[in-house]
């Protein structure tokens, strides 16, 4: 029996979306994310991998994807199957990360 990866928005996540006031297209987002990685898990993961790299955290590899004009911020974590999304940031704020 495979394991599928699941998608988990960790809280501040939630909140951040909701102060943008983009909180149902990211929840939107998180449900399409999670209908792909149960459908075809393998190449989703592959391709979540693919995205840049823009920090680096207690050996977690924080990536950013874009939903629009908003950058998610996720890491994956392997031993668990699951895709946690840790923030949201309009583009322009995201892209003056160090």
């Amino acid at each position: 029996m495979v394991i599928s990866w699941k998608v988990l928005i960790h809280e501040d996540a939630l909140k951040q979306a909701r102060k943008l006031g983009i909180y149902n297209r990211f929840i939107k987002f998180a449900r399409e994310l999670q209908k792909a990685l149960q459908e075809t898990s393998d190449s989703k993961i592959k391709a979540l991998m693919r995205e840049p790299i823009v920090l680096r955290i207690m050996g977690l590899l924080v990536r950013r994807i874009r939903m629009g004009k908003y950058r998610i911020f996720y890491y994956l974590d392997f031993e668990r199957r699951v895709v946690v999304i840790s923030g949201i940031e309009h583009r322009k704020k995201a892209y003056r990360r160090g």
